[in-house]
């Protein structure tokens, strides 16, 4: 455990480490109110390992470190996989607590965000991917998706990668812009909207209604739906450049 003080405020810090079987499960649940969250899909592997690097404020060290040592890193198993997050008392310890999650995962598993005031960030994923936050950008790179469901009330959203056809995609954000990145050669039925002073961009061969704030156009033979909208920002859709 280690201390620094600014402002006048002492943080107390702590890395802390876990692995856990997959135990045949396919669904990982994260659930954080304060702090980062990034997740990591690996090929081959048969295990959930998680890096949870948590922060305590105080007046002194002693009230920071006080603060950290009442907070328990859980893990608890679930119908069809793990659910991951903090357990802290409820005595005012929550509002000085924040954390930042490294989680690697086995390819294929699905993942539940759930978060308060968080930033998500997602690599090399395939599966299922379901994110809820109060504020913070997400980010996803290089996902294969079943099934692609973001909801933001204020952040960036970017997506970069392919959308399972069959299925319903959406993504929507009250308070911030939208950037998705898909192949060329996706079949989509894409419906964007934005509000008042809003702005809706794309380098794809879109056909269909491709004017105003309300979007609702095609590419290619579409067997699958992707839902665009943002309240208040612009939604840019773009090529995914392959290698």
């Amino acid at each position: 455990m280690g201390c620094t003080k600014s402002n006048g405020v002492v943080e107390a810090v702590e890395e802390r480490t876990a692995v856990y079987p997959t135990g045949g499960g396919t669904t990982v649940v994260i659930e954080l109110e304060r702090g980062a969250i990034e997740i990591q899909g690996e090929s081959g592997g048969n295990e959930i390992g998680v890096t949870a690097t948590l922060r305590a404020r105080g007046a002194t060290s002693e009230e920071a470190e006080e603060s950290l040592e009442k907070v328990d890193f859980m893990a608890a198993r679930i119908a069809d996989g793990l659910h991951l997050g903090l357990r802290v008392p409820n005595d005012g310890t929550v509002g000085h607590v924040e954390a930042d999650f490294v989680v690697r995962v086995p390819l294929g598993t699905s993942i539940r965000v759930i978060g308060g005031d968080v930033g998500v960030m997602i690599y090399s994923m395939y599966g299922t991917l379901g994110i809820t936050t109060g504020s913070g950008d997400v980010v996803i790179r290089g996902a294969d998706v079943e099934r692609l469901a973001i909801e933001s009330e204020a952040g960036d959203v970017e997506f970069s990668g392919r959308l399972a056809g069959g299925a319903v995609h959406e993504v929507r954000t009250g308070r911030g812009d939208v950037h998705v990145r898909i192949p060329i050669d996706s079949r989509l039925r894409i419906e964007a909207g934005v509000s008042s002073g809003g702005l809706i961009t794309s380098s794809l061969p879109l056909s269909g209604d491709t004017t105003g704030r309300e979007w609702s156009a095609t590419l290619n033979g579409p067997d699958a739906t992707l839902r665009l909208r943002t309240l208040d920002g612009q939604i840019l859709i773009g090529r995914l450049h392959e290698t």
